[in-house]
């Protein structure tokens, strides 16, 4: 039976301190949910510090004459992660493991379309977000002159039932900064650069719509 809608919400919490077209389709033998799940996390970030895109990275160096561009790209990070399944998509049961160890977790059908135990996808990618997010956010105001004491922000993945299986349709990011110096009004257009500019959204750009609702606490 399908789950009842909201099931399936899982909450975790960083914090951070600092001074497809192409694509084919895949079809699968065991139904999916017809309810819309959210999966929730929360991430938390203190101001950056100066001199950093709206990313975190470095801005790039100014090439003297005779090097080679390539070779700065090939300076930026590269993550891994990794993951394991066995079975069929009902009854199989998969592991995941984030860069070397730092996060490890189970995963399966139960605990991405139902209330099983576990984590998901979803989770992972909310958690990626929230803390993206935050993160450029913080960043962006200290830039700006204001320093922010904090940076939380929660992000809700939904997943719901497309044509050719499931498919994240919306992403919403809700923001509250402590940033004394700031009024409401910039304190939202500095939230909109940080969405628009922050690298997990970048890569989320195929999701349908991704909202923001930014508040500056007192």
């Amino acid at each position: 039976a399908a789950p009842a809608a909201g099931a399936g919400a899982r909450s975790s919490t960083s914090v951070f301190h600092a001074s497809q077209p192409g694509h084919r389709p895949c079809h699968f033998a065991a139904p999916w949910p017809q309810a819309e799940q959210t999966w929730i996390v929360v991430g938390r970030a203190i101001s950056m510090s100066l001199g950093r895109t709206a990313d975190g990275f470095a801005p790039p160096k100014t090439g003297s004459r005779g090097e080679n561009p390539k070779a700065e790209e090939s300076d930026m990070a590269t993550r891994n992660g990794s993951a394991v399944w066995k079975g069929d998509l009902k009854d199989g049961s998969g592991d995941l493991q984030v860069g070397e160890g730092v996060f490890e977790g189970a995963y399966s059908h139960s605990s991405r379309f139902e209330d099983g135990q576990g984590t998901n996808p979803e989770e992972l990618i909310a958690a990626a977000h929230a803390a993206c997010f935050s993160m450029a956010l913080g960043n962006i105001l200290s830039q700006s002159g204001h320093p922010g004491e904090s940076v939380e922000t929660t992000a809700k993945v939904s997943l719901r039932r497309g044509d050719d299986g499931p498919e994240i349709g919306t992403i919403e990011l809700v923001t509250t900064g402590r940033v004394p110096g700031i009024d409401q009004e910039h304190f939202a257009k500095h939230a909109e650069e940080a969405k628009a500019g922050c690298a997990v959204s970048k890569a989320l750009a195929g999701v349908g719509e991704i909202t923001l609702t930014a508040t500056l606490e007192d």
